[in-house]
């Protein structure tokens, strides 16, 4: 796992955090948490952005891959 994976896991963490706590918040009838859970979900966006743009090559070698094992299989059956 690279840093920007790193990176971009903590910033998902975060916004889960932020999430939890900003329901918690405004179950206790706080106005302003509308803006904590705003930040938490943008937060939530980027990370998975990042995580899915960062490892691109990955996702389509695997996908890919699956899809090859896939026809193979449906070859030998």
């Amino acid at each position: 796992m690279n840093k920007k994976n790193k990176i971009f896991i903590v910033i998902f963490i975060t916004g889960a955090v932020a999430i939890i706590n900003g329901s918690f918040i405004k179950i206790n009838g706080n106005l302003n948490a509308d803006i904590i859970l705003l930040s938490g979900l943008i937060m939530e966006l980027i990370s998975i952005a990042g995580l899915i743009l960062n490892n691109l090559k990955k996702i389509k070698l695997f996908l890919k891959l699956h899809h090859i094992i896939k026809v193979t299989e449906k070859r030998l059956s």
